[in-house]
């Protein structure tokens, strides 16, 4: 009895490893009985049904009608390919390290790297956003891997003196691609400024490392993506860097606030399968560098972040060009290739990442100890820390394998340790400004300057001076009759919305709760910081210790019910002082 119209044979056995699964897969060849060939791919799970031969090799091949003729056509694909053998292969959808047969492997979308350079014990088939990061072969002489170490510790001439925020780029360009190699990262790196400032071109020298000729082209990644393709990208950018560029705009804010908090604590948002199970996790397994105009507005995001901001006069155009120049002619991939190489012989992985981790817990401690860094956040010490180890660790490879003197790398070394703590005391100051309160008070006096909206005194229809102006008022000619013509004075904006009240008497403010959250809100939006915590102002203010509160029914009230002009109301009372400062306006 003929059971199909066609002969096949399995001739490949796949183990997948793809987005935390492990699935086994078969690659099985057909032909038809007219000769035509065909080939397809199919899940072991799926073998057995055989709708693999309709779907995968198409409508020509056709197994006969019949009782069991599929389970014989099945069980007959199966013995006549064990008999004739097939290869077996494995196939890795992630880059970064990975032990094959008791080895390390880095896996990269063009192969991958052991202890003896290249080999293709593992087929990597990464998304196209990753596709650029193929590296080379690692060199095999001294000196070009001298070569390639001299051009990647030439990224800090990019530090230079009178240019602001230079050191600090050049630190992070300089030490964070070789973190990035360790292991995942608990911090990202963000690039902030207007446009025109390199920021983006300069971040691309940090992918060069791993991804050559990033330099000319455009960024795969963008905070444009879904949250959930940004969080595949993160998993599968093992042990490499990953870029994300152009930071601007409301939802792309919100987007990247999450993404960092969740790089912070290197734990992805759950899943679950269409068959409401739980999958597996998705957490980060790479290091972060994101681009863009705008910075996230929340703290604890912040917090998981060092920050750096550009001006049109941080980056040297001319060095920029000088590294791009090395980054094109491959020395940053073979850099990397070189030491990923050392990394691979036997032990030294895993030594490396021991040692970065004691020496991160020391660095850490002398950074938390020095009383000029008091001020700065609590995770920020350890993300230094983070990076100077790595670097650290580059030198001793760049001495044993480049030749690099002892007192040429203390140099290096000292000078991306230094960058990095400047950063971190300049970013000390910047999120002590994206506290709640203090964000909200300025908003607050952003929204009075537009002349849209406004306070009055609260015992007259007079300007509130001396702090009319700041309170929104404008000075504007008013007829005053004929024997006196017009006279400058104090006038409220056409169309402008009261806030709230002035009291000189008790300096204080009194705001209408929730219109004042909209002015927070409507000018974080204008910015492109949207304000997230209008919701717990009024708490975040008294912890500030802003807000006036008062006993109500034995229970304290942050919006206590004041009479102003006739109308009893609640408003959120702030200190004169905390608004507009002991000086006040000139009232001029």
């Amino acid at each position: 009895t003929r059971l199909a119209n066609f002969t096949a044979r399995i001739v490949r056995d796949v183990v997948r490893h793809e987005a935390g699964d492990i699935r086994r897969q078969v690659r099985i060849a057909a032909t038809h009985a007219d000769g035509t060939t065909a080939a397809t791919v199919v899940d072991a799970s799926q073998y057995a049904a055989m709708g693999w031969v309709e779907d995968g090799l198409g409508p020509k091949f056709t197994v006969t009608a019949g009782k069991g003729h599929r389970d014989h056509v099945r069980a007959a694909i199966q013995f006549l390919s064990v008999r004739d053998g097939f290869d077996a292969e494995t196939v890795h959808t992630s880059l970064g390290w990975v032990e094959h047969h008791g080895r390390p492997l880095y896996l990269h979308a063009g192969g991958c790297i052991a202890r003896d350079g290249t080999c293709g014990d593992v087929r990597v088939e990464v998304d196209a956003a990753l596709g650029r990061y193929a590296l080379p072969d690692p060199p095999g002489a001294r000196h070009d891997v001298a070569g390639a170490i001299t051009a990647v510790r030439g990224l800090l001439d990019l530090g230079q003196a009178g240019r602001p925020a230079a050191r600090h780029v050049a630190a992070i360009l300089a030490a964070l691609p070789w973190r990035a190699v360790l292991g995942p990262l608990d911090a990202s790196v963000h690039f902030s400024g207007p446009t025109g400032t390199f920021k983006t071109t300069t971040a691309l020298l940090a992918l060069d490392h791993f991804a050559p000729g990033s330099g000319a082209g455009r960024v795969s990644v963008t905070w444009g993506a879904t949250p959930n393709a940004l969080q595949r990208h993160a998993y599968d950018c093992r042990d490499s860097l990953l870029v994300i560029d152009e930071l601007t705009g409301e939802t792309a804010v919100e987007t990247a606030t999450e993404f960092f908090q969740c790089q912070g604590n290197l734990k992805a948002r759950a899943r679950m399968t269409r068959d409401l199970r739980i999958a597996p996790g998705l957490d980060p397994r790479g290091t972060i560098l994101s681009t863009g105009e705008a910075n996230p507005g929340r703290r604890s995001a912040l917090g998981r972040m060092l920050t750096v901001r550009f001006t049109r006069e941080t980056v040297d155009v001319a060095t920029l060009s000088r590294c791009q120049q090395d980054a094109a002619a491959g020395r940053y991939t073979r850099a990397m290739a070189a030491y990923i190489r050392w990394l691979a012989e036997p032990g030294r992985l895993a030594a490396t990442r021991t040692e970065l981790r004691r020496l991160v817990e020391r660095l850490a401690d002398e950074v938390r100890a020095d009383p000029a860094n008091r001020d700065v956040h609590p995770r920020h010490p350890a993300a230094v820390a983070e990076l100077v180890a790595a670097y650290a660790l580059f030198l001793r490879f760049a001495g044993e394998a480049g030749g690099v003197p002892q007192l040429t790398a203390d140099a290096s070394l000292a000078t991306v340790r230094s960058g990095l703590i400047e950063l971190m005391r300049d970013q000390a100051e910047a999120h002590r400004e994206s506290d709640p309160a203090c964000r909200f008070v300025a908003l607050l006096k952003a929204g009075l300057s537009s002349e849209r909206f406004h306070l009055q005194d609260a015992d007259s229809d007079n300007a509130p001076e001396p702090f009319a102006a700041v309170c929104g008022w404008h000075k504007d000619w008013l007829y005053q009759g004929n024997d006196r013509g017009q006279m400058l004075d104090w006038r409220i904006p056409p169309n402008s919305r009261r806030v709230g009240y002035v009291d000189l008497k008790e300096r204080v403010v009194y705001l209408d709760p929730e219109l004042a959250k909209e002015v927070a809100r409507t000018m974080g939006r204008a910015a492109g910081q949207p304000f997230e915590h209008a919701d717990n102002i009024a708490r975040d203010l008294n912890e500030a210790k802003m807000l006036k509160t008062s006993v109500e029914a034995g229970k304290v009230r942050l919006t206590p019910h004041k009479r102003i002009r006739g109308v009893k109301d609640r408003y959120l009372t702030i200190w004169l002082d905390c608004l507009f400062g002991e000086a006040g306006g000139t009232g001029d």
